[in-house]
């Protein structure tokens, strides 16, 4: 492992090119939306999702909050509101 950070601290990046490329992922993720989400996605994680894979079932998502802390599940809400407000100012 430490030959890999050895090598990875070694290589040059071309930093003109990386911004490049994240530009078109930003790019295309603007215009396609969710379909280019799930193929980056696909892509770079290597997965075979789908819209249809990502659905939750009403029922499974209550099932899961009755699994987890009220902590956990009070933070989540506090998430979800801030994501939201930041979205709507």
């Amino acid at each position: 492992m430490d030959e890999f950070y050895r090598q990875q601290a070694n290589r040059k990046l071309n930093f003109n090119e990386i911004s490049g490329e994240v530009d078109a992922i930003i790019s295309s993720i603007k215009k396609d939306k969710d379909s280019a989400l799930l193929s980056y996605t696909n892509e770079f994680d290597n997965n075979q999702l789908s819209q249809e894979r990502l659905k939750l079932d009403k029922n499974m998502l209550s099932k899961s909050t009755e699994n987890i802390s009220k902590e956990l599940l009070s933070s989540l809400k506090y998430a979800h509101d801030r994501i939201l407000a930041y979205h709507k100012s």
